[in-house]
């Protein structure tokens, strides 16, 4: 991950938050719940990259970054289901 320069990292971050809080409007008005459920978690497995390069290497951080990330997946995986049914 490329994210090293300042630069890149708070262009990052900004692009995630502006995916996350502005994302929903572009779905239907009655889709809008599921589908922001859907980009929070997408938004979660987009820092979990970033948490573990600037975390502590530790097997515990290491096992809550995993659950978050399992977690997102499977919210993400519901909210599409729901949403495509």
């Amino acid at each position: 991950m490329a994210l090293r320069s300042p630069s890149s990292l708070w262009l990052y971050l900004l692009s995630v938050g502006v995916v996350r809080e502005y994302g929903y409007l572009l779905a239907e008005p009655a889709d809008r719940g599921i589908v922001s459920k859907g980009l929070g978690s997408f938004a979660i497995l987009a820092l979990l990259p970033l948490v573990r390069m600037l975390a502590p290497k530790s097997r515990m951080v290491l096992l809550v970054l995993a659950w978050w990330g399992f977690h997102a997946i499977q919210t993400m995986i519901c909210s599409a289901a729901y949403y495509v049914e």
